[in-house]
């Protein structure tokens, strides 16, 4: 055997015996004797030209791992002069690869299969029919939101083919408008097999986009620092929580919604139809204007008023909570911050909650034709990035009070880094 049929082997094998499909790195290779150094470096660069191997190298990330489509080889033979064997990992080609094992063995496993065959593990992108998620969102014990995980508590619950955690995933859209997930494949290869299948079955045709808000940060090698508007709006609740108990009011909402406990409508379409849509509004506005607590109001504005009627008696009311919260928003930045008054609109502010409230109502004592309809999309990403937006002004007008500066907010809030899934 010559020194290419070698050094193909023993690429092969460390690919093979690996455990995260890595490259062997070339630097083993290196040799202080000029003559030898030439002779490995000749055969590497004809492996290369032959379509066995390909090289990844340092100055394009970690060379250990395939992140991104093979570079040509022109450009992988111009960097290995200018860069040195020491900088390269190498990685054998798919024929070689089914050579050397068994990869029927991932036949249940298609995106491990695709993975072990040598495709990178983030780009391309893989992007999927959005009702891949409804068992997910459907089911209590998977938490669903820009990740799926199987929680602690849950754990031993389920099968172990069904317990998951993949890392992260986004939406995207093409160019009619319509969504997709989008994920890599490295998250897709660590599903159980079920799992697997179930994804593949799902997969997008087309050209898709994936939000760069998503994206950017993945490729950049760290997590996407953002969470999902969804989730945001449930920890915009918590926070505000947590602030009323500091300056020692009752809490502004009576129930806290951890996502296990969210109501089942309150997700991103999966389906753009108007029963969906309206189910979705209905939830949102039992977090909204149904959870408010009418016992923060009380002691600053008039929880009743007075109506005179028409027969000259005069009815007493209750004022509806959104008034509540506009009445004690409207006094609460003159008494901490009057400053900041002219600045407020707090009518403007609680628009998106209002608005919210005013579907529901149009909805809730007619009967309703469903429809498939995609403007659907846009509509609820509109709406619920705006309900997140005022549920953030909220907070940050409670946050005047210097009571609750020991309040911790986190950072990917107080920074409005929030994506649509």
């Amino acid at each position: 055997m010559g020194v290419e049929g070698s050094l193909l082997d023993t690429i092969s094998d460390f690919y093979t015996e690996s455990r995260e499909c890595n490259g062997y790195p070339l630097s083993r290779l290196g040799h202080s004797e000029p003559r030898l150094r030439s002779l490995v470096t000749q055969a590497v660069e004809r492996l290369v030209a032959e379509g066995k191997i390909t090289l990844v190298f340092r100055s394009q990330g970690n060379p250990h791992v395939k992140r991104f489509p093979d570079r040509p080889v022109s450009e992988q033979l111009e960097r290995l002069q200018a860069e040195g064997l020491e900088s390269a990992c190498a990685y054998p080609s798919a024929p070689v690869i089914q050579a050397a094992m068994d990869v029927e063995q991932f036949d249940k496993r298609p995106f491990s299969k695709r993975l072990w065959l040598g495709e990178p593990q983030l780009l391309p992108l893989f992007f999927f029919d959005l009702k891949v998620l409804e068992p997910y969102f459907a089911e209590p014990r998977y938490i669903c939101g820009g990740a799926i995980r199987t929680p602690d508590t849950y754990w031993y619950e389920l099968p172990e083919e069904d317990r998951i955690h993949l890392e992260t995933y986004g939406h995207a859209k093409n160019a009619g408008g319509d969504w997709a997930v989008a994920a890599f494949l490295w998250d897709l290869h660590e599903l159980p097999p079920k799992h697997q299948q179930h994804w593949n079955s799902h997969a997008a045709s087309g050209d898709y986009t994936a939000d760069p808000d998503w994206l950017i940060p993945n490729l950049e090698g760290h997590m996407s620092p953002g969470i999902s508007v969804y989730t945001a709006i449930l920890e915009e609740q918590e926070v505000i929580v947590k602030m009323c108990r500091l300056i020692q009011r009752p809490p502004l909402f009576r129930n806290s919604y951890r996502w296990e406990r969210r109501p089942e409508a309150f997700c991103p379409l999966l389906r753009p139809t108007r029963r969906n849509f309206f189910n979705f509004v209905q939830d949102l506005d039992k977090l909204l204007s149904d959870n408010l607590n009418r016992d923060f109001f009380r002691g600053e504005v008039e929880l009743e008023e007075e109506i005179s009627r028409e027969d000259g008696r005069v009815e007493v009311r209750q004022k509806g909570t959104l008034r509540l919260l506009a009445e004690f928003l409207d006094k609460w930045v003159q008494n901490t911050a009057p400053q900041a008054a002219g600045d407020t609109d707090v009518t403007e502010m609680l628009k998106p909650l209002k608005e919210v409230r005013q579907i529901r109502n149009d909805t809730s004592h007619r009967l309703l034709d469903d429809a498939h309809d995609r403007e659907f999309w846009p509509k609820q990403e509109h709406l619920v990035r705006r309900v997140y937006a005022a549920l953030k002004e909220i907070r940050c007008l409670l946050a005047l009070d210097p009571r609750a500066a020991a309040c911790d907010v986190p950072d990917r809030l107080r920074e409005g880094r929030i994506t649509v899934f």
